[in-house]
């Protein structure tokens, strides 16, 4: 049960990032920030139910397969290599200070 529980959560996370990233006529940048930041305050918030089954479905699975920090990683390594480091610096603060303020403010939320 707990397999298929993060499989399913899994499978709903990447189709939705999927739809965010390349569907949505929004810059990929922005739409992978706005993926993380969902992703921080989803995670955030379910944070108290750590040892249930929606923290198998939602945190991990859902969370795991739709948040791209791989991703993020890789597009600092493509700006670095064009030379476009305003983007990199504006792209890396928004980033890194939304996702964690996000998070924080889903645990408080759920608090």
């Amino acid at each position: 049960m707990k397999i298929f529980l993060i499989s399913l959560g899994g499978v709903l996370g990447v189709l939705v990032r999927y739809f965010i990233v390349y569907v949505f006529p929004i810059s990929s940048f922005f739409g992978i920030l706005i993926v993380n930041v969902v992703g921080s305050f989803t995670i955030g918030y379910l944070f108290k139910f750590i040892d249930s089954n929606l923290w198998l479905f939602a945190a991990i699975g859902f969370c795991g397969a739709f948040t791209t920090f791989s991703t993020y990683s890789l597009d600092m390594i493509r700006l670095i290599m064009v030379g476009n480091f305003k983007l990199l610096v504006i792209y890396f603060l928004l980033m890194n200070t939304c996702s964690v303020f996000f998070c924080w403010l889903g645990i408080r939320l759920n608090s």
